[in-house]
């Protein structure tokens, strides 16, 4: 019963909800083991990758082109014999992949996509890295960064960069001179470069480092990250502009988002604006400057939850992930129309992993009238009807794909609307009934008819 109380009370004085959705629809993905990082290309495709395998049990690249996920490549093309930790893509599409995985040589490397093909980005044995690789990015000019647990030759962490010709340490040998494993790597608008993880300064503090084009310094004055765990996530807009997370907390024991505004860290928010109970794993921003935080922390239900801050206050985005406890967090992030995209350990109810996708925000009202709203036959393979109750007409329909692309409207003002499954592809799709007071929103998927 106090179960139920607390759903209600959650349910009425909530302004508005968002909506997780299984991103293809149940099992389309079907990953068999955790999920540890998704990102997405300039074409809005989404790219995935962690634990899970394909039938020859080689771990892959799953890409969703906004009908149907496939292997990057095709079967064993990558033929990853280990984790993929981390992957990301550049302004021309191609997709780079890197994480607990080695060549023949036993050494670790990163993968590049080129959409022909998966190669080691350099050659064999070009980077050579002696440990695994927990990090990538790329700057605006192209140019690819990779860093994690791999050394140099003074047994230093360092940041590697491939800058098209070949892989070098990056400000020099031990210019950074890190002195414990590199969890995260950014690039700002102006090609700057930012690192942190587990290495300390001269006071023995968590920092982050930023490279300018010439020399690593500390973005400072000092910040004192206090925690035994360091620093797990960095993103940034520009040089005043840099958010950082992972396993340091306030004086409250809340794990918090920092951000540097260009003169000094400051908690998001401020004290326990975000409150968050347990880890923060990863950070994505969008392109209207949100800010989005997931990892291990939970909501009041103990559910894990993506936290999103607007400028001005943090709100649970979407509602809970998965069932109570289901699995952390690991990777979110922002496609090209701001839809949402969150991966981790979390699965769904046949205990598969899945990417989840945020398909927008949801009045309180339209749960009082979504019964109003009917589509069938759903899955449609030749026509989808839409019937609409006396209080939902007239409305304005809005239908768009699974990655966010409007791809039809209507003013409606009769009672049903029936529409030719010609005007789709095959995949799933949102619908949204716009009345003034209120929206409602629901999901179909078109699929291929069967003979």
């Amino acid at each position: 019963m106090k179960l139920y109380f607390l759903l209600f009370l959650i349910f009425t004085n909530s302004f508005t909800f968002a909506q997780w959705t299984e991103l293809g629809g149940q099992d389309a993905l079907s990953a068999n083991q955790p999920i540890y990082a998704v990102c997405s290309d300039t074409f809005n495709n989404i790219y995935t990758a962690g634990d899970f395998t394909n039938a020859n049990g080689k771990k892959y690249v799953a890409k969703w082109d906004g009908i149907s996920w496939s292997e990057l490549g095709g079967i064993n093309n990558l033929n990853a014999n280990n984790s993929i930790y981390v992957l990301c893509t550049d302004q021309m599409g191609n997709v780079y992949a890197a994480g607990n995985f080695t060549n023949d040589s036993g050494k670790y490397f990163v993968a590049k996509w080129d959409g022909s093909s998966w190669d080691e980005l350099g050659g064999l044995n070009s980077l050579s890295a002696n440990g695994y690789i927990s990090t990538l990015c790329a700057d605006p000019n192209g140019n690819i960064y990779a860093a994690g647990a791999f050394t140099n030759t003074a047994n230093k962490n360092f940041v590697a960069v491939w800058n098209g010709n070949n892989w070098a340490e990056l400000g020099g040998f031990n210019s950074l001179s890190a002195s414990d494993y590199i969890w995260t790597i950014c690039s700002d608008q102006l090609g700057y470069i930012y690192a942190a993880g587990s290495f300390r300064n001269s006071n023995n503090d968590f920092y982050v480092a930023r490279y300018n084009g010439s020399d690593w310094n500390e973005v400072g004055p000092t910040f004192l990250f206090n925690t035994i765990g360091g620093i797990y996530s960095l993103n940034s807009v520009d040089s005043n502009s840099i958010y950082a997370a992972g396993f340091f907390h306030n004086t409250s024991g809340n794990s918090y988002v920092a951000h540097w505004n260009g003169t000094t860290w400051n908690e998001l928010g401020g004290l326990n604006g975000l409150a968050a109970n347990a880890e923060i794993l990863t950070l994505c921003i969008d392109s209207n400057s949100n800010v989005y935080s997931a990892g291990r922390f939970t909501d009041s239900l103990i559910s894990r939850y993506v936290a999103k801050w607007d400028g001005t206050n943090w709100s649970e985005y979407g509602g809970p992930i998965g069932a109570l406890l289901n699995g952390s967090i690991t990777s979110i992030c922002s496609d090209l129309n701001n839809t949402i995209y969150a991966v981790g350990e979390f699965r769904n109810s046949n205990f598969h992993n899945y990417v989840a996708v945020c398909a927008g925000t949801v009045g309180i009202n339209s749960i009082e009238h979504s019964e109003a709203v009917q589509l069938f036959p759903n899955p449609a393979y030749d026509k989808i009807s839409i019937s609409l109750g006396e209080r939902v007409y007239p409305c304005r329909i809005e239908i768009y794909s699974s990655t966010g692309i409007l791809v039809y409207t209507e003013e409606c003002r009769s009672k049903q609307i029936d529409l030719s499954c010609e005007k789709f592809k095959s995949g799933l799709y949102y619908i949204s009934i716009d009345k003034d007071e209120y929206s409602i929103h629901k999901h179909f998927s078109v699929v291929e008819k069967v003979n």
